[in-house]
């Protein structure tokens, strides 16, 4: 199997599914394309997209990927579906916001050993192919994620439509990492902007309020535009991490609003000075990496001077400039993944698999990938110089 994408089918001509399209086209990667309606043809076709009737067609014209950009609730049904026509030398992938239970879809239907997961962290509060666009991938950051089955050529292939195909940067990340970052970061801000907007909706101010709104507003509202039904789709499907990070939000805010009441002035100057300053480190990391653009470009531009290469044991060969570096190198460093046809191959993919994982716990991001399968990992020295300690 070679690690080249040069072909990529994609279910589903939504937005992500529709923006990916779009910019692998841009890239030179053909792009075979279906949709559940087939409303977004004309326009995709315009765009260079090939598109196809039946989704079973998808498996048909052997692509090197295939990825799942439908709805989550969907993934199940679609993959069973695929089951049947599947080729084994095509990697299957997803785009969903939530890991582990579509890894479990994709086990129960028979396609496990060919999944790789992925996840672009990109979007906005519009929905449909006509909201595409490749832009919308513009410095994006992909989570990958695996498991102990995870074959590490898929992988590569997988990673090779991510950094070459769409010219993103990339970490590796186990399912249950992965869903709560994203319980953080995505899922639990969607129901607190919901919330916000509820609680505007229900108000007897709501005209007044709504004239004066402005960028604080619409800022921390913006993203309870989106489909309410999709938005409660990708929270269900992370409730458990989505419902503790919401007990403790509410925790806190409880906290702040005893606090405004509370008559002691000590004790409430104690906890509203405690409440505002508690994310300072956040804050002086935001003045200095100021968005996703910013750190992207950081990480791809490190020094040469800070650059070494890692080989660990079960690499297959040596590659790079300093074949005696050992596991514990921190600076931008190459790192090539195993023939899994040769030797143990399940003891070097879970090597592999903790090389990677340990890396972007380290702050790294996978900015290259060679023919060969050979990667090289920004220096976590690159994005930690910007941040405080402890962040």
């Amino acid at each position: 199997m070679g690690l080249k994408t040069s072909h990529v089918a994609i279910a589903g001509l939504g937005l992500i599914g529709g923006s990916l399209a779009l910019r692998l086209v841009r890239s030179g990667v053909k792009v075979t394309a279906w949709n559940h309606r087939e409303y977004p043809y004309e326009n995709a076709r315009k765009n260079g997209i090939e598109c196809v009737k039946n989704l079973e067609d998808l498996t048909a014209c052997r692509p090197d990927a295939l990825v799942l950009c439908t709805p989550l609730k969907a993934i199940a049904q679609i993959a069973s579906r695929l089951e049947k026509t599947w080729d084994e030398n095509i990697v299957l992938m997803d785009v969903g916001s939530v890991k582990k239970q579509v890894r479990e879809d994709i086990k129960k239907a028979g396609l496990g050993e060919f999944y790789v997961g992925a996840h672009p962290m990109a979007g906005s509060e519009h929905s449909g192919f006509g909201s595409a666009s490749y832009s919308l991938l513009d410095s994006a950051l992909w989570a990958i994620t695996v498991d102990e089955t995870t074959d590490a050529n898929r992988f590569c292939k997988a990673a090779d439509m991510i950094i070459n195909g769409c010219g993103n940067q990339a970490i590796v990340l186990d399912d249950d990492a992965h869903d709560r970052a994203a319980a953080m970061i995505s899922h639990m801000p969607h129901a607190v902007a919901t919330a916000m907007a509820n609680t505007l909706a229900q108000s007897e101010d709501l005209n007044i309020a709504n004239a004066l709104s402005a960028g604080s507003w619409r800022d921390m509202t913006r993203v309870s535009l989106t489909d309410p039904q999709r938005t409660r789709a990708m929270i269900e499907e992370n409730s458990q991490n989505v419902a503790k990070l919401l007990r403790g939000m509410a925790s806190s805010l409880a906290g702040c609003a005893d606090a405004l009441e509370c008559s002691d002035a000590a004790e409430k100057n104690a906890f509203l000075c405690e409440f505002f300053a508690s994310a300072d480190k956040y804050r002086d990391w935001k003045k200095k990496i100021a968005n996703s653009a910013a750190a992207y470009e950081i990480c791809r531009n490190t020094e040469e001077k800070n650059k070494r290469t890692i080989i660990p044991d079960v690499f297959s060969r040596p590659v790079g400039k300093q074949s005696d570096c050992n596991h514990s190198c921190q600076s931008d460093r190459e790192a090539q993944i195993p023939d899994s046809q040769t030797g143990d191959a399940r003891d070097q993919n879970k090597h592999w698999q903790n090389i990677f994982i340990e890396s972007a716990l380290a702050g790294e991001r996978i900015i290259s990938l060679d023919e060969s399968g050979v990667f090289t990992v920004s220096d976590a020295a690159a994005l930690q110089s910007f941040a405080p300690e402890s962040v």
